[in-house]
């Protein structure tokens, strides 16, 4: 199976904001993942296959902006390039990503969530309080 997962608080209330922009997790293990806000690309990760000399297989990744205005990244080194983090400017809609096997072919069978869009309206908790009598 392949994984594309993204992890963030796409709506202006939650988000957490680093330098004017909010940080996209992206969990996966296909070999190229395409990032999107609003349906336009602003960035690209790239897998690379690693092998222990016990001969176990690990992926890292790369990152790219198209964009540096609309998103930046952070490509970690060794275990801290084990998913990608892009920090992308937030806009009201949908930040999506799609997955691309090694023949740069997509992958539409995925396990994970691959967007996330900005709620439609304020949810409230409310909370019935009961009365206990005795």
């Amino acid at each position: 199976d392949t994984t594309l997962h993204l992890v963030t608080a796409w709506d202006s209330d939650n988000m957490i904001n680093k330098n004017g922009k909010t940080p996209v997790w992206v969990y996966s293990n296909a070999a190229k993942v395409e990032l999107y806000r609003n349906g336009k690309k602003v960035g690209t990760a790239t897998r690379k296959v690693n092998t222990t000399a016990a001969g176990h297989k690990y992926y890292t990744y790369t990152t790219q902006s198209n964009d540096s205005s609309v998103c930046t990244t952070e490509s970690g080194t060794n275990s801290t390039s084990l998913y990608c983090v892009f920090n992308v400017a937030y806009e009201k809609g949908t930040i999506s990503a799609k997955a691309y096997d090694e023949s740069g072919k997509e992958i539409t069978d995925l396990t994970g969530n691959a967007s996330v869009s900005t709620p439609d309206g304020k949810t409230y908790c409310k909370q019935r309080q009961r009365n206990h009598h005795r």
